[in-house]
């Protein structure tokens, strides 16, 4: 048994998780005009990512130039399988930072979701999901 796809859900775990609490450093060494911003950390990092959600929306609304909003939108709507709202709030984050490792991060495992979906033969649902998808994802799969 290939104990690799178990590997690699760990290491992505460890990776949230090391982001999660360097953001929240970060943001709360801002004071306290960024409540929205550590409220929505605390959340996603426990997995309440639907009320997570609107802690960042509210942030994001306040903060128009911050990708970090966008980018955690991005996972929420991955996670909770909305990817018609994913897919625009990625774009937002790459707009905003496109050299962004973790939002480059985050546009890999959108790839690697569709990638998973056509090799397990899934193709209705890969084709449904790369319809949705930002232009850079259509544009690093060729847009099939």
């Amino acid at each position: 048994m290939d104990s690799r796809p178990g590997k690699r859900r760990w290491i992505a775990a460890a990776l949230t998780l090391i982001l999660v609490i360097a953001s929240a450093a970060f943001f709360m060494g801002r004071g306290n005009d960024d409540v929205e911003m550590q409220r929505g950390l605390a959340l996603f990092s426990s997995g309440a990512y639907a009320d997570a959600a609107s802690h960042f929306y509210r942030y994001a609304q306040a903060n128009p130039d911050e990708v970090a909003p966008h980018l955690y939108l991005a996972r929420i709507h991955r996670h909770l399988n909305r990817l018609d709202l994913a897919g625009p709030e990625l774009d937002e984050a790459l707009r905003l930072a496109p050299e962004n490792p973790a939002v480059q991060r985050e546009l890999e495992l959108y790839v690697e979701r569709i990638q998973a979906l056509r090799q397990s033969g899934q193709t209705e649902a890969s084709t449904r999901i790369l319809e949705q998808a930002p232009a850079e994802v259509r544009a690093r799969l060729g847009g099939r």
